[in-house]
């Protein structure tokens, strides 16, 4: 089993960078709109143990 969330990230560039963060992008989930990262977790259908993050 694989489930996918969203790590959000703060879209401002009101840091002491004045920059975001690059590693972030947009992207969507359903009708809405995300400033952050995909993660992607496999489990184990049967134990529920954790044996990739990717």
């Amino acid at each position: 089993m694989v489930d996918a969330s969203i790590v959000q990230a703060p879209s401002s560039t009101k840091n002491q960078e004045q920059a975001r963060d690059p590693d972030m992008h947009q992207t969507k989930k359903g009708s809405y709109g995300f400033f952050g990262m995909k993660i992607h977790v496999g489990a184990d259908m049967d134990s529920g143990a954790v044996h990739s993050v990717f």
